[in-house]
């Protein structure tokens, strides 16, 4: 551990008798197995961790040879500490705890579990009474992380926002916090500390605390556990970023939705398309954060994808399967909080594969989910074509073009497309064709057409496009219809209003 730290010029980690003792329980193990989710969270919670970001190395060897580790442990450490924790930058790898035992005659299990941490928390007892004094929930948080925030879920599954107190401190003290928590209703809540840096929100410290009963034991928890992923017929190492992931993570996400009373999510195909975008800048940069230094935040995300929302969130996740992704996603308030809102109405996720942190495990899924309330669409009014001609030769005039004139003909062209029976999959292609028709009639006045066409939720919402930037253009046609309606799972979702605009320069 020394010499791994030296060679990653991390500090000497320190050897912590809690992470000591969770090693212990998952060394325990029948055969070496390798742990559960499950069993490694309750295993931690149990040792009082409540940091989220861990690397778990776990191996066999003969005991009589216990060289066999030994000699594989620099590579698997160089991995371990090089690869980049729960924010922005390197791992801060602070703390690690061992625990080898046999588990037959011959072979033993080691278990090694490295802990970064960004929080300071005062300690906290793991069961509380009900209808006694509020429990107060004190701490500080460790650069580069500020704007402390306390989400907690009750045991209905509804999750909140404590209230939080910023103590006076000096210049260069940790920005610290206190919340108070009162146990109105038996049973577990779930404590969560966020932080934000550079990269944005970060979970720095997620834990359950339990009201009015005792905590259970790492088996009581894995007897009632009922994760697994053999519901599916899949063996985690056989799932791939396709339709069938991001399908079951929708199912899951709605099943939630409905059992909390709220209202399915409809999936844009925008939102879709961002999601998987910023979960391969993320698998690129071996970074998961929701702002990236090259596309910006989620709302930036969503606002180049053409989406136009009054409210946008994003939730991230790396798992070895869909089912994995989304109990971590539910274990955590905010998250939680987030596939819950009954302010959004759509959905986009996004995932690809992604080497794991950890040597000797399987491949994750990098999992992005954007979520947002669409803007209704503007009702199509008796000036919707003027609307959206005043709108192009506004943009035109910014860039110092001049303003294209309405021509009788070209309107009635445009007209002719709008009214055509298009669908979603070919209105450019059926629109291009009537303009292919038309040429011969209309050659003698203009010396080139062009067409432009742009879903919109509102007729005005559009940026400047090539099809009328041309500063060579003259001359405009204009007409609005609905947008040909998408169908099967992308019903409902994407834009809702179609600009055709007919273009020409005059001979």
């Amino acid at each position: 551990m020394v010499q791994a730290a030296k060679q990653q010029r991390l500090a000497p980690l320190a050897r912590d008798a809690a992470l000591g003792e969770a090693a212990r329980l998952l060394a325990s193990r029948r055969g070496c197995e390798v742990p559960q989710h499950a069993l490694i969270q309750a295993a931690l919670w149990q040792s009082g961790i409540i940091e989220p970001v861990h690397r778990l190395l776990l191996t066999r060897y003969a005991t009589a040879v216990p060289s066999d580790l030994l000699d594989g442990l620099p590579q698997q450490l160089h991995t371990a500490l090089s690869s980049r924790g729960g924010g922005s930058g390197p791992g801060k790898w602070t703390r690690y705890g061992f625990f080898a035992q046999p588990y037959d005659a011959e072979m033993s299990c080691g278990v090694l579990i490295i802990l970064e941490t960004f929080v300071k928390l005062s300690p906290l007892p793991r069961s509380q009474p009900l209808a006694g004094p509020p429990l107060r929930v004190a701490g500080s948080l460790s650069p580069p992380y500020k704007k402390p925030r306390l989400m907690i879920t009750a045991p209905t599954g509804e999750t909140t926002a404590l209230a939080i107190e910023s103590p006076p401190r000096k210049s260069g003290d940790s920005e610290g916090f206190v919340a108070s928590f009162g146990c109105r209703e038996p049973g577990r809540y779930q404590l969560e500390v966020l932080g934000e840096d550079r990269a944005g929100p970060t979970v720095l410290a997620n834990f359950p605390l339990y009201c009015g009963q005792n905590p259970p034991d790492v088996s009581a928890l894995l007897a009632a556990s009922a994760e697994s992923n053999t519901s599916s017929g899949k063996a985690p190492t056989d799932w791939q970023c396709n339709g069938d992931a991001q399908g079951v993570l929708l199912s899951l996400l709605n099943a939630d939705r409905e059992r909390a009373g709220r209202t399915p999510l409809a999936v844009d195909a925008r939102l879709v398309a961002a999601a998987r975008a910023h979960s391969e800048d993320m698998r690129s940069h071996h970074v998961v954060a929701h702002v990236s230094p090259r596309t910006g935040g989620p709302a930036d995300r969503a606002k180049r994808a053409g989406v136009q929302s009054v409210r946008i969130t994003e939730n991230l996740a790396q798992a070895s399967t869909p089912q994995l992704a989304h109990q971590g996603l539910m274990d955590s308030p905010g998250h939680r909080a987030n596939i819950l809102d009954p302010d959004v109405d759509h959905v986009g996720i996004g995932c690809v594969m992604a080497e794991p942190a950890t040597p000797g495990q399987p491949r994750t899924l990098v999992v992005t989910q954007l979520f947002a309330k669409l803007a209704k669409a503007a009702p199509l009014s008796a000036n919707a074509s003027a609307d959206a001609l005043a709108h192009v030769n506004t943009l035109r005039l910014s860039s110092k073009l001049s303003s294209l004139q309405t021509d009788a003909a070209l309107t009635a062209l445009a007209a002719r497309i709008a009214a055509a029976p298009l669908r979603e999959k070919d209105y450019d292609a059926r629109g291009g064709e009537l303009i292919q028709q038309a040429l011969p009639t209309l050659a003698g006045q203009f010396a080139r057409l062009r067409l432009g066409m742009v879903g919109v939720l509102s007729v005005n919402d559009f940026g400047p496009l090539r099809s009328f930037m041309d500063p060579q253009l003259t001359h405009i046609g204009v007409a609005v219809r609905p947008f040909p309606a998408a169908s099967g799972k992308d019903a409902g979702s994407g834009p809702r209003t179609l600009v055709i605009l007919v273009l020409a320069q005059k001979q």
